[in-house]
């Protein structure tokens, strides 16, 4: 079986699954959210250390716990900064001179990944139910649009690298394409949905092309680790996809900056979801 063929049969039934998951929200959707934090947290200390950016594997966790949960209960925020003192503490003065780095690289990757995954959470909570699934899902099908597209224009068309010391296969003729992905991925969301989208075309075009630059710079964020790591994948656990990292990287930035651009829209009042 080639490895195409691998990913595609392992994709679509996930792809399916994920949606589906992320239709029933609530704590269908926070468990396995929390899950595939939590393995992301592992797969992160892994390739930290072998980049030489180790981290507190225990603060990580209760970094990544707690980032989630403040999406959940917003209350939680307490803990975190009791959090952030305890860790201050305990590296600077349990711990030798040679580790020191583990301090900004622990807190960095403590937050950034629960951020992303958190955040989509918060996503779908807004609104209606049906309001917060179709932003949920516009959020799903623009991501992985603009990979699909990125990666097609790139190979039959590419030929100007875009990031060639960090990812040499990635290419400016791709990433257009990418762009273009994510545009179809909304419009096939509000297809879906019927027209009944939570966001005007207004300020919901906009945050499509957004997320066509967000997308791969996520990508290129943790293909920069994976390279100084000097590792392919960030796990196996997915057939022919690698890791978690692998195929949630560019989600979990362009859900950070989104959600971002959300919130701002309803500061504005240029939203009401």
């Amino acid at each position: 079986m080639s490895e195409l063929v691998k990913r595609i049969l392992f994709a679509v039934p996930a792809g399916v699954g994920f949606i589906a998951i992320t239709w029933l929200g609530h704590f269908y959707l926070a468990g396995l959210l929390l899950v595939l934090l939590l393995v992301g947290q592992y797969e992160i200390h892994q390739l930290a250390s072998r980049a030489r950016m180790p981290t507190n594997y225990i603060f990580l966790y209760l970094f990544g716990v707690w980032v989630f949960s403040i999406f959940w209960n917003p209350s939680l925020i307490w803990a975190g900064l009791l959090l952030i003192g305890l860790l201050v503490g305990v590296e600077i003065f349990l711990v030798d001179n040679k580790k020191v780095h583990r301090l900004p690289s622990t807190l960095f990757w403590g937050i950034y990944g629960p951020l992303g995954f958190g955040a989509f959470l918060w996503i779908r909570s807004l609104g209606s139910d049906r309001e917060g699934f179709a932003l949920a899902l516009s959020f799903l099908l623009m991501v992985w649009l603009n990979d699909i597209l990125a990666y097609l224009g790139g190979k039959y068309f590419g030929s100007n690298p875009l990031a060639a010391d960090i990812s040499p296969n990635k290419t400016w003729e791709g990433f257009l394409f990418g762009i273009a992905g994510a545009i179809v991925g909304l419009f096939l969301t509000i297809w879906v949905i019927g027209g009944q989208y939570p966001l005007s075309l207004t300020v919901a075009v906009p945050m499509a092309i957004l997320s066509g630059f967000t997308g791969p710079l996520g990508d290129l964020t943790q293909s920069r680790l994976k390279r100084v790591a000097q590792v392919k994948d960030s796990s196996n656990i997915f057939p022919g996809h690698g890791g978690v990292w692998d195929r949630f990287d560019a989600m979990v930035l362009t859900t950070i900056v989104l959600t971002g651009y959300i919130g701002l829209l309803r500061e504005l009042a240029l939203v009401t979801i």
